[in-house]
């Protein structure tokens, strides 16, 4: 139960210390995938522990150093409800202990910055550097986000949102949290029932949520609930589209899918002045198509970021 690190907070999994821009190393060959699949820009972050630290966030040019890459080293705050892999201390071991830890954290933050504290702890005194910042946590499920909510509530602070790919079960109740999603697209394929005995193993939620999950963007929008798109838990950014794709079947408009990936994420982020739309003064970051861009048989045949080629 003991901590490992001597001057930080008394739990491992909470390093509001870490910035992302410490341990960042661009990886051209990721970055190929991005840019083939229509991308300029990505946001990151070390996605390990429960309070992660800052992200970062790049222009995807392979040409230049990250002096030029570079656009934000505190690109946001981020959390999540998952232990770090680091560290084998015990606690917490439920999204209940999580959600405890974190308020706790928030409440000796706050009790750290009046100055009642005899020690020094370095993990608060960057949660407090920090806290207003964008504060971006992972959730997950529908129930989560309604959990991240009260804790948000509990604490004042309202969280962006990592999650919500089930959100059209509970749309009014998410709703009504007045929060910001990032949604990743990651809804099921088809299940291939063509031999009867599989069939055995597809369960009536499984089909419902194949069914149903395609159109939980277009019942976002339709609610009014302000999302972005991420390509998280997607094997190749180059499968976004394609899901793009379905979920338009379902609904989903080209200005809303193309604002969810553009204006939205650079709303959230709180860099709109430098990119979102292409504009006087902003970066000349935008992509040649040979058609309109959701259709099927649209090819990119040209990516300019930074105005570089």
């Amino acid at each position: 139960y003991d901590a490992s690190r001597t001057g930080y907070y008394w739990n491992d999994h909470v390093m509001p210390e870490n910035n992302a821009i410490d341990k960042f190393n661009y990886d051209s060959k990721k970055a190929d995938e991005l840019i083939k699949a229509g991308f300029g820009v990505v946001n990151t972050h070390i996605q390990d522990g429960i309070i992660r630290g800052t992200g970062t966030l790049v222009a995807l040019n392979n040409d230049d150093g990250n002096e030029v890459r570079v656009l934000d080293t505190r690109s946001a705050q981020y959390l999540s409800f998952s232990k770090s892999l680091t560290s084998n201390q015990a606690y917490p071991s439920s999204i209940m202990g999580s959600m405890a830890l974190l308020r706790q954290m928030y409440l000796d933050a706050d009790w750290y910055a009046k100055g009642y504290s005899k020690s020094k702890d370095l993990s608060i005194e960057a949660l407090n550097t920090k806290k207003k910042l964008v504060q971006i946590i992972e959730a997950g499920d529908k129930k989560n986000i309604l959990r991240v909510d009260k804790l948000g509530d509990r604490i004042g602070k309202q969280f962006v949102i990592v999650g919500g790919q089930d959100a059209y079960e509970m749309i009014a109740d998410i709703k009504a949290t007045n929060a910001a999603l990032i949604v990743p697209l990651n809804f099921p394929d088809a299940y291939d029932v063509s031999n009867p005995n599989l069939e055995w193993f597809v369960n009536l939620g499984d089909m419902r949520e194949w069914k149903q999950a395609p159109g939980n963007l277009m019942m976002l929008s339709k609610a009014g609930i302000t999302f972005a798109i991420t390509t998280k838990d997607l094997k190749s950014p180059a499968d976004l589209m394609k899901k793009l794709q379905v979920a338009m079947q379902y609904g989903l408009t080209e200005d809303q899918a193309l604002a969810a990936l553009t204006t939205t994420p650079a709303n959230i982020l709180k860099v709109s002045d430098m990119v979102g739309t292409l504009e006087k003064g902003k970066l000349a970051n935008f992509i040649m198509t040979s058609g309109k861009l959701f259709e099927k048989d649209t090819e990119i045949y040209e990516n300019w970021v930074k105005g570089s080629k």
